[in-house]
């Protein structure tokens, strides 16, 4: 005889129910305490967020008018300063201007052969007679250091400022960043200036021996292009160059031609020159210094999210 199928009893069948009730309850609560992990875990991560936009724009709130106070007159310093240079220079252009128009000098031009070997001739007789590529970048190392000075003050005081901002946003969570904000942002800016001075032929591209501080905003206007004027060991800032292009077009032009008033032409155009280096040396400023405002803005930015980071872990 086959034996009958086993037909579980009331117990048993009570028992299975309550095993899987508790099954189900255990499941929903641990489906109950998930979702509220998650859910703190969300509002801590919005809370994380909340608070790095906090912290930035308190941040922006200092630089803002301080950065268009550096862009508005710093770079204008700097022009005046090289203006003041090269009218002195332009003392001579009497000379220089002779030696240029002169016919021996026409046939020197005549005889390079290339745009470039009359380029070096020109620069050679500027060198000569007005003022070699050393004397130059002296004095514009000069300038370099009074406005990065002047970056480096303000830096060092909006940095206090951000501090003292940033401890009232985070007095509630016992952080505290008055005393070392700058030694946290610092690095980071100068890291990028590390970066765009391994990839530029720079006015200096090594700190000063010695140096300790990172003067960022120094640094950072060191970092103004030069290109070769006399051979590669021999250069200008670039802004020099770039103002002497036009010049040099205009004597080659002029003195292949020789038309009527050639020489009133040159000598007009000379007698302006320290007017157009002076312009493009603000703007080569001012390039420089938008830079290091955006390095600074990077680096505050990613230190307000470490901070809000910080404050807000997800999980604890």
């Amino acid at each position: 005889m086959s034996a009958l199928p086993k037909v579980a009893g009331d117990g048993e069948a009570v028992a299975g129910g309550a095993l899987l009730t508790r099954r189900r309850i255990l499941a929903a609560g641990v489906g109950i305490a998930g979702a509220a992990m998650g859910g703190r875990a969300l509002w801590r991560w919005n809370g994380r967020g909340q608070c790095a936009i906090k912290l930035q724009r308190s941040a922006q709130q200092v630089l803002a008018a301080q950065n268009q106070v550096q862009l508005a007159q710093l770079p204008r310093r700097a022009s005046e300063r090289v203006k003041a240079f090269f009218d002195g220079v332009c003392l001579n252009l009497n000379r220089f201007t002779s030696k240029v128009c002169s016919d021996v000098f026409a046939e020197k031009l005549r005889a390079c052969g290339s745009p470039e070997g009359q380029r070096l001739l020109l620069n050679a007789e500027f060198s000569s007679e007005l003022v070699s590529p050393i004397v130059i970048c002296i004095e514009v190392r000069k300038i370099v250091e009074e406005v990065g000075a002047n970056l480096d003050r303000d830096w060092t005081k909006s940095c206090q400022d951000v501090a003292d901002k940033w401890d009232a946003i985070m007095k509630e969570r016992g952080r505290s960043w008055a005393s070392h904000l700058q030694g946290q942002l610092d690095p980071l800016i100068f890291s990028e200036i590390c970066k765009a001075r391994a990839l530029s032929h720079a006015l200096d591209n090594r700190m000063a021996i010695g140096e300790t501080t990172l003067r960022v905003g120094t640094e950072a206007i060191k970092l103004l292009p030069v290109v070769p004027f006399l051979g590669p060991k021999l250069s200008v800032p670039a802004f020099i160059a770039a103002a002497l292009s036009p010049l040099w077009q205009l004597i080659w032009g002029r003195l292949a031609h020789r038309e009527h008033g050639y020489r009133e032409a040159i000598s007009e155009h000379l007698s302006s020159f320290a007017m157009r280096v002076a312009r493009q040396c603000e703007i080569a400023f001012e390039e420089r210094i938008a830079q290091l405002h955006a390095w600074q803005q990077a680096s505050i930015s990613r230190v307000s999210c470490d901070l809000a980071r910080e404050s807000f872990s997800l999980f604890v």
